[in-house]
């Protein structure tokens, strides 16, 4: 496996090319045929995983490329463009309809139709359709990402006599009785970062609400989303100052100095905790509790569930048999092994074998109980990946800074953002 810096160019932030200092390179066998990979995204210890389950794969040299988290649409939009791609992507299913969109990937059914349903087979049916896309399937991942869940400082509620919050009123409740002048009830990030526009976006689907129907036209707007934005408000009093300008790492990293009492967050906080080097921390996650009365026209969902570390084969591959005989080899639970908690701390497995593992039982010991029960990806829906969520996601991050500056009601942010959905839709 070799990692280097080809195909990003200007493109590539700092950040990204940070990201490249951590690459080892090791030598091809004679053999072997090379195949190139983008990544985007990860914390070191997930990537220095990827690294060497690449490193072991039989059928040739894999050479990837780290790339970054916030540019990745606008980059496989040029690369496209300039013809530029490499064999295969691992990205997230929010940017999985844009990429249709440019034509910068192929569904399975052209490179491996009749592997669709081993592959298949291999993984639970909720979380199968996460690589689904107008009736096609272009890919799985290896882990989710969960949200929205809570998590709580145990000592903290235990000197308060709190116990954990069931409702969306009691959350408010909880947060008040938590706020002290040293230490705030409640943390969520409401920074520009994607992530923190996608946390608090996937209250939406808690309360009955929508981006699209089910026949893809925009269905966001509403009492339902509106009761998200009053949500935000009622929440901000017991926050700290400047959470517009706190992405979802810095709203953890308060959690873990025991400075706020609970964060808003996703079911990947462990690998965070880990790369933050904190240790043995008195923190409970939960499900995010239920709308006291859910105020929209869908089933109301327990989480929304985001496939970050999606394989999908480009239209611009060098060998579509040699890519596919790469995601044959990645959609193994074998290679997932070290998301069970075992190399990568903070992943939700995907695969059922790792599912069943102990390690995500120790890990996970609440979601653990729910996948045993049938119930955990019971009521999960999709993060959005229409092409337009991109746009209308921006519009989503003005208006949740609007209602936290106190500078937009509410009703005026869902309406902002029905606007804006209904809008570019139309186009």
């Amino acid at each position: 496996m070799t990692i280097k810096g080809k195909g990003f160019g200007p493109l590539m932030s700092a950040s990204g090319i940070a990201a490249l200092s951590f690459g080892l390179s090791v030598a091809a066998p004679a053999f072997a045929q090379d195949l190139t990979v983008w990544k985007y995204g990860s914390p070191a210890s997930e990537r220095e995983y990827f690294s060497r389950v690449n490193d072991r794969w039989p059928e040739g040299n894999v050479t990837w490329e780290p790339g970054d988290w916030e540019s990745r649409s606008q980059e496989l939009v040029i690369a496209t463009i300039a013809g530029n791609l490499p064999d295969v992507l691992a990205i997230d299913n929010t940017i999985l309809g844009s990429a249709i969109e440019t034509g910068a990937i192929v569904p399975l059914s052209a490179i491996a139709p009749d592997m669709i349903e081993t592959w298949r087979a291999n993984y639970p049916d909720e979380l199968w359709s996460l690589g689904v896309y107008e009736g096609e399937s272009y890919g799985m991942t290896t882990f989710v990402d969960l949200s929205p869940v809570i998590i709580y400082n145990g000592d903290m509620f235990a000197e308060a006599g709190v116990s954990a919050p069931t409702t969306w009123s009691e959350l408010v409740e909880v947060a008040a009785a938590l706020t002290t002048p040293g230490r705030a009830g409640i943390v969520f990030a409401a920074s520009a970062t994607t992530l923190d526009a996608d946390i608090i976006g996937s209250l939406l689907p808690l309360n009955g609400g929508r981006w699209l129907d089910d026949d893809g036209n925009a269905a966001v707007g509403g009492q339902a989303l509106e009761d998200v934005f009053q949500l935000v408000s009622d929440l901000t009093p017991y926050a700290p100052e400047g959470i517009t300008d706190m992405n979802f790492r810095d709203a953890l990293q308060l959690f873990y100095q025991s400075r706020a009492a609970m964060v808003v967050t996703r079911s990947f906080a462990p690998i965070i905790q880990a790369d933050y080097e904190v240790g043995p921390f008195p923190s409970v996650m939960i499900r995010f509790p239920e709308p006291d009365a859910v105020s929209g026209d869908f089933p109301p969902a327990t989480f929304e569930a985001h496939a970050p570390f999606m394989f999908i084969v480009t239209s611009q591959a060098n060998d579509m048999a040699l890519a596919a005989d790469y995601l044959d080899y990645w959609f193994d639970p074998a290679q997932h092994t070290g998301w069970d908690g075992s190399e990568v701390k903070g992943r939700v497995p995907a695969a059922i074998d790792m599912l069943n593992s102990d390690g995500f039982r120790a890990q996970y010991p609440a979601l653990a109980a729910d996948w045993d029960a049938g119930t955990l990806f019971q009521n999960v829906v999709s993060v959005p990946s229409f092409p337009q969520y991109a746009e209308v996601r921006r519009t989503l991050t003005e208006a949740i800074q609007g209602v936290v500056l106190e500078v937009t009601s509410p009703a005026e942010a869902a309406q902002m953002v029905e606007t804006a959905t209904r809008s570019a839709m139309a186009r």
